[in-house]
């Protein structure tokens, strides 16, 4: 059966193969043996690993393209109680021991394998050059011993899946006058309520900022409100302080997700109080500040 081609990456650690490991006290016997045979392969025994059982081979000689290489595989056994449509990924580790260093050699194929019905079997074909794996002084095959393993990785596929759908166009404004503020205290305030795109917005004023910024900066968020049925939403809006004597407004763009609740989106570092409280700068003007916001595009996010 044929195995993937790929050029494997490697590096080295202690620990030894957590799943199968094949210890060969002669691998020119076990050349000679297969070859005179006619067999390509030595197969080892199911063993199990990650909930499913495999068959691991090694190929000496190089399978299919992998031909003057090692080549090894991983195949799937058993699999008559699985679905008919059955899909398992995995992420696989071939080991070879380094006698002269002492560590196993690890090598993957740099991809997710992909085993089903119609590919049961996946592996790397070309592991390592048999002249390279030949060659004692690269620790791999010392006085004609050697050392196999592999470790099998399931992926879990229970995955958390969300769908985004096409973004709406909105371009709906509303705008907040906050009057009196210098005798607004700590405590937040919030607008009315306002629709857009469909959904229940309104917005939050930290007029001597949060708790991040408390007496610094003035605290602007948008907010959904927790009548929305929808879970989660990803908005492209604007929030502004106008200035009322000049077209210099003070503004901030931001895309994010949104879910109903007490949490929203802005910035604790909006505007300073000392450049709000600035008669000659324009937002504060009749004690009033007018803040508004830009819904620009919604776009819904399902599970």
């Amino acid at each position: 059966m044929s195995i993937n081609v790929s050029n494997a990456v490697s590096w080295a650690r202690d620990i030894a193969p957590s799943h199968y490991m094949l210890e060969i006290e002669s691998f020119s016997s076990l050349t000679k043996m297969l070859t005179e045979n006619g067999t390509q392969f030595f197969k080892s025994k199911i063993f199990e690993a990650s909930g499913y059982k495999w068959t691991f081979s090694l190929y000496p000689n190089g399978d299919g393209d992998g031909k003057g290489h090692i080549s090894v595989s991983l195949c799937i056994e058993d699999t008559d109680a699985l679905p008919l449509s059955w899909e398992i990924y995995t992420d696989l580790k071939f080991l070879i021991f380094d006698h002269k260093r002492d560590k196993y050699s690890i090598f993957q194929g740099g991809v997710v394998n992909r085993f089903h019905r119609l590919k049961p079997e996946c592996g790397i074909a070309k592991l390592v050059p048999r002249d390279v794996f030949d060659d004692a002084t690269n620790g791999y095959l010392v006085t004609n011993k050697c050392v196999f393993g592999v470790e099998v990785l399931v992926l879990d596929s229970k995955f958390t899946r969300e769908c985004l759908s096409p973004a709406v166009k909105v371009d709906k404004t509303f705008t907040w006058k906050v009057l009196e503020y210098s005798k607004l205290n700590s405590q937040a305030r919030y607008s009315d309520k306002f629709t857009a795109g469909s959904l229940i917005w309104k917005l939050r004023l930290d007029p001597l900022g949060d708790s991040k910024s408390y007496g610094e900066n003035l605290a602007v968020y948008l907010m959904l409100d927790p009548q929305n049925i929808c879970s989660r939403m990803l908005v492209y809006f604007m929030l502004r302080i106008r200035n009322q004597k000049s077209g210099k407004h003070k503004e901030m763009q931001l895309c994010r997700c949104f879910a109903p609740g007490p949490l929203g989106w802005g910035s604790s570092v909006f505007m300073s109080l000392t450049e709000l409280r600035d008669s000659s700068k324009g937002f504060l003007v009749n004690d009033c500040i007018i803040i508004e916001a830009l819904i620009n595009n919604v776009a819904t996010v399902t599970s």
